[in-house]
């Protein structure tokens, strides 16, 4: 079965999860599109995502930083990350009744590779009943075609967060990992016994790379206003630190550069520096902050 039809069956048996995002009525299939009542209409591309945006986005995330991201995670750079947000969702589902009806969101899933191992390890755990829906949703155009593209099983589709295209309280957990939130939509599209997950980056997140680019330019770093948002919106259920060393192989250095923002403004001669002296490793240091509603 193509991306395209694979794509469209999943939609069909999910099509209750989507709102229009300009009248936020229902939709529904109609060939390889989504229509609302009013005549809102949304194409399925042939890779398999549906746009739901109303207007093209300019990001700088682009096609480059997805690859040089998904290639990373391919290799593991994010595994311990995934097994303890997948151990968080493990916990949760010993406490929900309706099995059959769990669904997960990644809300800035970026290339998908996020949503996609942790969705694997909880069915590698046998934690998932099945079927289990797995959504994604991001504004950047090349991330959710990358990940369309590379793990059918899910689904993907372009929108805004300001604006979400879905449906009220449709998801057991929503995933947000190291990007923006908006709490309104959350707690909007959270069942009530729903959690969010959302990770943020330590003082240490990619420390070496932060320090061989940004030493001595007053880059200073805190994440407390995220906390402390995050407790004002959503009853905290736990936190928990996530930090090891990823040992860095040559090959890996550039794509390193390619996947972070961090990267974007650096002094040329730094950045060719860390390509020639690049470290052994890496270090991921992240906060993994689970809440529920209020």
């Amino acid at each position: 079965m193509s991306k395209n039809n694979y794509a469209v069956n999943l939609l069909s048996q999910h099509i209750a999860i989507f709102s229009c995002p300009v009248c936020h009525f229902e939709l529904f299939i109609n060939e390889r599109s989504l229509v609302c009542r009013h005549g809102h209409r949304y194409d399925l591309s042939k890779h398999g995502y549906i746009h739901l945006c109303l207007q093209a986005a300019r990001t700088k995330y682009d096609k480059s930083l997805f690859t040089a991201r998904r290639m990373l995670s391919r290799a593991g750079l994010f595994e311990p990350l995934a097994e303890a947000v997948a151990t968080r969702i493990g916990k949760r589902l010993e406490a929900v009744e309706e099995h059959d009806r769990f669904k997960i969101l990644d809300a800035g899933c970026g290339e998908g590779s996020h949503l996609e191992r942790v969705h694997s390890l909880l069915q590698q755990n046998a934690v998932l009943p099945t079927p289990t829906l797995g959504v994604g949703i991001d504004l950047a155009k090349d991330g959710v075609a990358s990940a369309a593209k590379s793990y059918k099983e899910l689904l993907w589709c372009v929108g805004d967060l300001a604006n979400p295209p879905l449906a009220s309280q449709q998801f057991n957990v929503i995933l947000n990992i190291l990007s923006p939130a908006n709490y309104d939509a959350f707690h909007r599209l959270l069942c009530k016994d729903g959690i969010v997950i959302k990770v943020i980056p330590n003082r240490d997140y990619l420390r070496e790379l932060r320090e061989a680019l940004w030493e001595g330019r007053g880059q200073s770093f805190s994440n407390d206003r995220t906390m402390q948002l995050f407790r004002e919106h959503f009853e905290p259920v736990e936190v928990q630190r996530v930090r090891y060393t990823y040992p860095l192989e040559p090959e890996q250095v550039l794509p390193l550069l390619a996947m972070t923002p961090l990267a974007w403004r650096a002094e040329e001669c730094k950045l060719n520096h860390f390509t020639t002296h690049p470290p052994t490793g890496i270090t991921v240091d992240l906060t993994v902050m689970t809440g529920s509603k209020r």
